[in-house]
């Protein structure tokens, strides 16, 4: 379990944060509740002046919401199990970028398409302070596409194109 005192106690050698320091213990509680549920979820956590953000790794959070952390003075943190890493901006990027599953290696079309329900349930892959969803996870995976295509969300819109075109393979495959 992590605790609100271990993220200080990363952050502090960074000398971050500076106001906002209840945002810490927000973002143990909000990891901590997650892994109650998956407890192998990694982390992506970012440490500001003006506090932290938490963002879980794989799950089809918009890597546009991480990079937008990225100002003059920040730290990013990668948290895997109970421990907590200081990692590069670049490193932190290219985890922001992760699929959230290999399509490839799913071989029936059910599993690929509750996988895919799943994921579409979850409020973190369509939030968006710019844009309203009206999908839910049983609208069309081609109106997913779109959806994540206009909303600029290049790793949820791949991410779908990947699922259709698996979709396709596996219904001929039958």
């Amino acid at each position: 379990m992590i605790t609100s005192d271990m993220l200080l106690t990363a952050a502090k050698p960074f000398g971050l944060p500076i106001v906002a320091i209840d945002d810490i213990e927000a973002d143990a509680r909000s990891l901590n509740r997650t892994r109650r549920d998956n407890p192998t979820t990694q982390f992506l956590w970012v440490v500001k002046p003006c506090g932290s953000v938490l963002f879980p790794i794989g799950k089809g959070v918009n890597p546009h919401f991480v990079t937008f952390c990225f100002e003059a003075s920040h730290q990013a943190f990668l948290i895997k199990n109970d421990d907590i890493f200081p990692i590069e901006t670049e490193e932190a990027e290219q985890l922001s970028c992760k699929l959230p599953f290999d399509v490839t290696g799913i071989r029936y079309q059910e599993t690929l398409v509750r996988k895919v329900t799943q994921l579409l349930s979850h409020a973190c892959v369509h939030s968006s302070a710019l844009a309203e969803c009206s999908l839910d996870e049983n609208s069309s995976w081609k109106s997913w596409q779109r959806w994540f295509e206009d909303l600029n969300h290049p790793v949820m819109a791949a991410f779908m194109s990947l699922c259709i075109q698996r979709s396709i393979e596996l219904t001929e495959a039958n």
